[in-house]
């Protein structure tokens, strides 16, 4: 595959940030046609944060204002960043003729002034898909949460007919019978605007991955929790692999919560994999045990449904879609491997995990493994294998899950 521009050193991002200049006065109309629809935003908000109001939430590249807008309206406290000072004189001149107060920054994604842990929300529309790096742009907005607060990355393979043949033939043929590409007229951008944004990044890094899987991996390594994705295509789109036919989303909502107990990134405190490996409790036959008892994704799920809190075996056999014997018995190895503990209440027994920092530390080594073996095996496929702790959901009902484990 080509090389991203950003890895050549020649990523060109004045030339963006004059496309999103120039795009601004169309999408100030595109935006306010589209405020009048916006129930959706306070819909999605309320599957994350359900009866939560006056939240703190970062707009990250917020355009003409859209979401900060809709947010502001449904009466929370907004900052809204964009690199284009174009973008933001249009959402300052919409806000005011909505009558809100939104504080507006000119402001890089990549390397945001925004202070760390102060919000309850961080979104993302579309971003990520214009960043060089967006493997540290996520990690640094990841670190704006509060503990308990969510991100959520609203995105979309834009770009995959650069990169995916099959792909490339489907929206040839779309083009043909239409006259532009399925995602220029999906957002109503004139095809000759859409094949300039192509030309400036459609050669990156992020746009040729299957996402969301590596957006999802990367916040699993950062200790949250309660991640899931959700496909907003109408029609999702099917790619041969290895082990068969497999559903990928073109246009996905992400979303992951900062955990209360994680300091994995936040802090800087107490380095996991050290204290995995300098623990005299350790010993090679403990650890061979405890990775032995990781081997089973049933297992790492009970474990990360555990980690919400104390548990008996029919919630989690209910929660992960288990009978309550087959649940019994993954608990049961789980416990004789020492990271989960029993005791009786009444006539249950509840579990919960024995030592918070050693499932993190061991979970974070598999983690370490997987990206190593994804980085430097040439026979290693990343479009379908993610640890096991990402849902896909309809707007109807959870449809399952999407992921195979190594």
């Amino acid at each position: 595959m080509e090389p991203a521009p950003s890895e050549r050193g020649s990523f060109d991002r004045q030339g963006l940030i004059a496309f999103w200049d120039r795009m601004a006065p169309s999408y100030a109309d595109y935006t306010r046609g589209y405020l009048g629809h916006n129930r959706w935003v306070d819909e999605r908000l309320q599957v994350i944060l359900p009866g939560m109001r006056n939240l703190r939430i970062a707009d990250i590249g917020t355009g003409c204002g859209f979401l900060a807008v809709s947010y502001a309206q449904l009466g929370h406290e907004v900052t809204a960043t964009d690199i284009s000072r174009g973008m933001l004189d249009q959402a300052r001149m919409i806000a005011r003729e909505k009558e809100v107060e939104i504080d507006f920054i000119e402001d890089d994604a990549c390397d945001t002034r925004l202070e760390e842990g102060s919000y309850d929300l961080v979104v993302l529309r579309d971003v990520l898909c214009n960043l060089p790096d967006h493997q540290s742009a996520l990690y640094r907005l990841a670190s704006l949460l509060r503990p308990g607060g969510f991100i959520m990355v609203s995105d979309g393979r834009y770009f995959l007919h650069l990169h995916d043949p099959d792909y490339a033939r489907r929206d040839a043929y779309f083009k043909m019978k239409n006259g532009t590409s399925e995602y220029a007229r999906m957002v109503q951008i004139p095809q000759s605007d859409f094949e300039e944004l192509e030309s400036l990044v459609g050669g990156l890094r992020v746009n040729a991955s299957r996402r969301p899987f590596p957006e999802a991996e990367m916040l699993f390594g950062l200790g949250m929790n309660n991640i899931r994705m959700r496909a907003d295509d109408r029609d999702d789109y099917a790619s041969l692999t290895e082990q068969g036919p497999s559903r990928f989303p073109l246009r996905f909502t992400l979303t992951a919560q900062r955990t209360y107990q994680s300091k994995r990134f936040l802090s800087g405190g107490k380095n996991s994999k050290s204290f995995l490996f300098s623990n005299p409790m350790q010993t090679p036959e403990a650890l061979g045990e405890q990775f032995g008892a990781l081997a089973s994704p049933e297992r790492v799920r009970i474990l990360m449904h555990l980690g919400k809190g104390p548990s008996s075996v029919r919630p989690v056999a209910e929660a992960l879609g288990l009978s309550e014997n087959k649940a019994s018995y993954h608990l049961c190895i789980l416990r004789e491997a020492g990271l989960v503990i029993a005791q009786r209440s009444g006539r249950e027994v509840v579990y919960g995990i024995k030592d918070e920092s050693a499932v993190e530390s061991l979970l974070e080594v598999m983690s370490d493994v997987y990206d190593h073996r994804r980085r430097h095996s040439e026979n290693f496929r990343d479009d379908y294998v993610l640890l096991p702790i990402v849902y896909i959901w309809s707007e109807k009902n959870m449809v399952g899950y999407i992921i195979h484990v190594m």
